[in-house]
């Protein structure tokens, strides 16, 4: 068995492992996507007797990490195969410095979580799916005397400090701490037709949060990428001000719906999210490898 990194030029030769059919629609296939999702990834690539048996992507992210897509297979699952991708990407991210490798696996790891394990990989965390109807209004509450700064993302000024402020004791999968994030590109939409709303809320004159709602296109939806509140802030229903912005920027863009992601250990963050209307729709179990 042999395990290889390939160069990008090269991933579309692989593509019929990645999106099905004939090696030449699945070449043109994965080119249209590569192009209109503006995607940079990488690639391990492993072979059996000198055929090409599988392939798994990866994304280089702003943070410093790499996550992984799904690992495909030219046939049915064989966990040695499976193991020796993630081992491989694993023993990249080590040869080039990267600290930490993510695998979203959705609605839970399956057949992939021996040979996860087998790899060495982990799962600290598992995260729920949320959404709501924009356009119905949220249950009354009382004033906070908030006010709101809305930041452009080319120019988010302080927005890097109050994010990281926000983080410090966050439930949110802590695993993954600490974030010391140089560029808010991370949080930042993929595709080119998505585009995002930073909003800062102030209380006599002190940032106490902030939020990032993401508007998708493609797929019309606003997704709360990131909301957060300083500590010192805690504990006040602040939380549910913050959920009500979001659901406004998305009612006000004219999405109809809004999702997001939250630590089923967050008990705190889901009660928010509940008495706000969200309803569950899914989720997937975060695996980490590190360094």
């Amino acid at each position: 068995m042999e395990v290889r990194r390939i160069l990008p030029s090269e991933i579309a030769e692989s593509a019929h492992l990645y999106v099905g059919g004939d090696p030449e629609t699945a070449r043109t296939e994965f080119l249209r996507l590569s192009h209109e999702h503006k995607w940079n990834p990488m690639c391990q690539v492993v072979a059996r007797d000198g055929a090409l048996r599988g392939i798994l992507l990866y994304f280089p992210l702003a943070d410093g990490s790499w996550l992984c897509d799904q690992p495909r297979l030219g046939a049915k699952a064989d966990p040695a195969l499976l193991a020796a991708l993630l081992t491989g990407v694993r023993d990249a991210a080590r040869g080039a410095g990267v600290g930490l490798v993510r695998y979203h696996a959705e609605g839970g790891a399956g057949d992939l979580e021996t040979p996860l394990k087998r790899a060495d990989w982990s799962c600290p965390a598992s995260l729920v799916r949320l959404h709501r109807t924009a356009s119905i209004p949220l249950p009354p509450s009382p004033p906070s005397l908030l006010s709101w700064e809305e930041r452009p993302p080319a120019r988010p000024g302080d927005l890097i400090e109050i994010v990281r402020a926000t983080q410090e004791g966050s439930s949110d999968v802590p695993e993954l701490e600490p974030r010391s994030y140089t560029t808010l590109d991370f949080f930042l939409p993929h595709s080119p037709r998505g585009d995002a709303r930073w909003a800062v809320a102030i209380r006599a004159s002190v940032p106490i949060g902030c939020l990032l709602v993401n508007l998708h296109h493609d797929d019309p939806h606003a997704e709360i990428r990131y909301m957060g509140i300083v500590p010192s802030a805690r504990g006040r229903g602040l939380g549910l001000h913050l959920v009500r912005r979001a659901v406004e920027i998305a009612r006000e863009a004219g999405v109809p719906e809004v999702r997001l992601a939250v630590d089923r250990r967050n008990v705190a963050a889901l009660k928010t999210y509940q008495a706000a209307g969200f309803r569950e729709y899914g989720g997937f179990d975060l695996w980490i490898a590190r360094q």
